[in-house]
């Protein structure tokens, strides 16, 4: 019988492999300082939250020193002045990180891409799910698929989203992407450099004692 399950340990350490080729002290014994970007964090509910909290305490256990900040805190307050505000957090912890690692590309992306140009710090970017695509789609303009919304050209609809995902992709060292479709995408309508974009599996499972990555 089959047990599946997210392998955090594996996923963490798969993770601290890709961060440390950009921390000052990756030739050395010495832990990394991670700064991690999130958008929500428990006690709120979903999948961002509880991966982050899992993540940061996979770090922990590595002998990782790392820090999360939530967008979550700031949401109380108007578009644009939470973004503001969270960019100040970001700055301020941002000054005993080594490493600035993003879990999405747009909410705290933009903010981590601009606390990361200040700072002169290195920026890592997990993308997955769209935010420029599941907008366009929550709007009610029309369902289409993730393919038909870029081969169209209709992610130019939101001119502004649309330049800061290709500054926050561009400014960042490296990008990691959970699937190699997502990744041909953005490589192609962002004009990403595919040097600096990967493919790291976001869920192992357990076959006979052996983590290996899951297949649909």
């Amino acid at each position: 019988m089959v047990e599946e399950k997210f392998s955090w340990d594996k996923i963490a350490q798969a993770y601290a492999e890709l961060l440390s080729k950009f921390s000052i002290y990756s030739n050395e014994d010495k832990p990394m300082r991670i700064l991690i970007a999130t958008p929500i964090l428990p006690p709120q509910l979903g999948g961002p939250a509880q991966y982050a909290q899992n993540l940061l305490n996979e770090f922990l256990s590595l002998g990782q020193k790392a820090k999360v900040i939530s967008f979550g805190g700031y949401l109380r307050f108007p578009s644009g002045i939470r973004h503001l505000f969270y960019f100040g957090a970001l700055l301020k912890n941002g000054l005993r990180a080594d490493l600035i690692f993003s879990l999405d590309y747009s909410s705290v992306g933009i903010p981590a891409a601009l606390a990361s140009l200040i700072q002169r710090k290195p920026l890592v970017i997990r993308v997955e799910g769209d935010f420029l695509w599941e907008k366009y789609v929550e709007s009610g303009k029309g369902k289409i698929t993730m393919t038909e919304f870029y081969s169209k050209g209709l992610y130019q609809v939101y001119p502004l989203s649309n330049w800061l995902a290709v500054f926050t992709l561009s400014w960042a060292d490296f990008i990691a992407f959970t699937t190699s479709f997502q990744r041909d995408l953005f490589i192609q309508y962002f004009d990403l450099n595919s040097q600096k974009a990967t493919i790291l599996d976001n869920v192992f499972e357990k076959k006979d004692g052996q983590s290996v990555p899951y297949q649909e």
